[in-house]
């Protein structure tokens, strides 16, 4: 992100630094990270994504990999520069959201109206942002507009496969006090056909037992209570019940269902001095999943009862002190309080983590240089000190060039620690170090004209260490077992350009990577070089829009290359290579404050039979209507 606070560059060194509020009110993460090439996604952007969740967004808007285990309303993982789902942390305003159980974050739960903006950080660091950053960072921001009095906005889709989605939210407030609160309701019976290709014929299948429901949420309030005091407030409840379907290539029946039910709350507060500014926050979040499954529906009692309720209170304190035009420092500490209560675990688990952490700025003319240490403390092996280094140089007005190296971990799960049975409560933490390189040009940028052309292109690479795996012993056992190499490179462009009386506008993405073991500490063979599961070497994404006055058309296309599912890199268990397209259009017509519209969308337009992971069964052709009204 470009952020150059011109009143601190331009006060004499013998004058106090006044810093805009705007500033102030970052937290160090944020302050300290322009070394990291960031993609923002706000949620105005796209008149059919409020209802979406995280996931099909992120597919749409971004080079980050997109895995969904099936139909609409299953788990979504994520996976940013080749590494694992459990590599990517996702954060909610400061706090990070992903499960204690697991490590990872269920992008299906995660409604994208909820946000005012979604930021998608490469090359986050261990010392910036704690565990489990490899890939990198999706932080997920509520802010208030200060200027807006009243916003309204709601909308209703319906699709195929018996689907329909509600969604609504409203601001509201003055230039000192502001109130936030969207609600969202999904279902559908996901009713689709398919060809079930791992049955004898291939038969053609209609999907049962595969309805899902979510509802969710949120609300925030803001306060601007003057003399450099702010409150923040935030509460946001997420619920989803759904049928788990039969494998591809199954002839029995499934029975089986999933509850996820999330609650979270936060409470900043924030202080502003002439020099330097002070961030108290707290958090408390709390995740319960239970899965259960019989082997009749008619059976009274359950074959598979599981249920996890897990809880997390954050506290954290943040310091940052501009000592000079030039130079600015920060320091925090965190604390972290972990419970988890379960069938799966021998007795309930309480875990606490400590976390100190320092940062510096220097701001030389067009060059900034950021660097943060952090140091861990948790019970089980603490991860060793953590360092970060990075520039951002601009080199001219059009070309900026980001770099940073730093060091990364991530902690053991609660699952790979305690689930019975199975569980090592000896695990050391992953860790490893990684560097990324971006140059961003602004080729052409005309505002007369309406005229725009920019490119990024980054490249990367992260070494892993004691990757922790599951695998057979006596029983299912997770254990440090390999090394792995991440290299890549990532290419973006967008555009804005006049076409007689209409605009076309868009971008083209697409990345290389090569994520490869290079080591097994059981020295298995057969498995150096080999990709990682899941990991395509080759993804490419297009975004075309064309608006003509109250007239918008498009397409979305995507090509995502060939997996291995299984790690000796078997040919007979390859997914094979697809591409699909989807395209919309819509309507909107404004009336003073008032603007309504329609949209219409056709994914999938070629009916393309694919698996995005191995047996589970993904829709065809889809045809869905929106209608949406928004008050200003």
């Amino acid at each position: 992100m470009l952020m150059c606070p011109g009143a601190v560059c331009q006060i004499p060194e013998s004058e106090p630094v006044h810093i805009p509020e705007v500033i102030i009110t970052e937290s160090n993460s944020k302050f300290f990270s322009e070394d990291q090439t960031t993609i923002s996604v706000g949620n105005s952007s796209f008149p059919l994504s409020k209802q979406q969740n995280l996931g099909a967004v992120l597919d749409y808007e971004s080079p980050a990999l997109v895995r969904s285990y099936g139909s609409p309303g299953s788990l979504i993982s994520l996976s940013l520069h080749g590494t694992g789902s459990n590599h990517a942390s996702v954060s909610w305003n400061g706090f990070p959201i992903n499960s204690p159980s697991t490590g990872q974050a269920d992008l299906s739960l995660i409604p994208f109206g909820f946000m005012q903006s979604v930021d998608i950080v490469h090359g986050a660091s261990g010392a910036l942002n704690g565990s489990g950053t490899f890939g990198g960072l999706i932080e997920l921001i509520n802010e208030p507009d200060w200027n807006k009095r009243i916003a309204f906005s709601a909308s209703a889709t319906w699709a195929s496969f018996h689907t329909r989605g509600h969604f609504l939210s409203l601001q509201t407030g003055g230039n000192r006090l502001q109130y936030h609160m969207a609600l969202i309701d999904n279902q559908s019976r996901n009713d689709f056909t398919y060809v079930d290709a791992y049955r004898a014929g291939s038969p053609e299948i209609q999907a049962e037992h595969n309805a899902y429901k979510s509802r969710g949420m949120i609300q925030n309030l803001y306060l601007n209570a003057g003399n450099g005091n702010y409150f923040e407030a935030g509460a946001w409840f997420q619920h989803k019940m759904k049928e788990i379907p039969a494998l591809m290539g199954s002839y029995g029946e499934s029975n089986a269902m999933q509850e996820d039910r999330n609650f979270r709350t936060y409470l900043n507060y924030r202080r502003s001095f002439i020099n330097s500014s002070l961030l108290v926050k707290t958090a408390y979040f709390t995740d319960f999943l239970h899965y259960t499954d019989k082997l009749n529906v008619t059976d009274e009692n359950y074959s598979l009862n599981s249920k996890m309720n897990t809880g997390s209170m954050m506290n954290a304190i943040e310091y940052r002190h501009h000592i000079s035009r030039v130079i600015t420092a920060g320091a925090g500490g965190s604390f972290i309080h972990n419970r988890a209560v379960t069938n799966n675990y021998n007795d309930d688990i309480i875990e606490n983590e400590f976390a100190i952490y320092g940062n510096l700025k220097i701001r030389l003319a067009d060059w900034i240089i950021n660097t943060s240490v952090r140091q861990e403390f948790y019970e089980g092996t603490d991860p060793v000190l953590q360092y970060s280094l990075g520039i951002r140089v601009k080199v001219t007005e059009k070309l900026i060039f980001r770099s940073n190296f730093s060091s990364k971990f991530r902690k053991p799960t609660l699952n790979e620690k305690y689930w019975k049975p199975g569980g090592n409560t000896g695990l050391k933490p992953e860790k490893g170090w990684g560097g990324d390189m971006a140059a961003e040009l602004l080729i052409l940028h005309d505002d007369d004209k309406g005229t725009d052309l920019s490119a990024v292109l980054t490249g990367y690479y992260q070494g892993i260490d004691n990757w922790i795996q599951w695998i057979v012993r006596d029983s299912l056992t997770p254990v440090e077992y390999k090394r792995v190499h991440v290299r890549g490179t990532e290419a973006v462009i967008n555009f804005l350009f006049p076409a007689g009386f209409a605009s076309v506008s868009g971008n083209i993405s697409y990345g290389c990577n090569y994520a490869t073991i290079s080591e097994t500490y059981d020295e298995r063979e057969g498995l150096t070089g080999n990709q990682l599961i899941y990991i395509p070497r080759h993804v490419a994404r297009m975004n075309l829009i064309i608006r003509y006055r109250e007239i918008s058309i498009g397409c979305h296309g995507s090509l995502t290359g060939s997996r291995e599912t299984v790690e000796r890199a078997d040919p007979y268990f390859r997914l094979p290579a697809y591409g699909l397209i989807d395209l919309f259009s819509g309507y909107e017509r404004e009336f003073k404050n008032i603007r309504a519209g329609i949209h219409f969308k056709i994914e999938n337009l070629l009916n393309k039979q694919y698996e995005a992971i191995r047996a589970y069964a993904m829709p065809g052709r889809t045809f869905q209507i929106t209608v949406a009204l928004d008050f200003n």
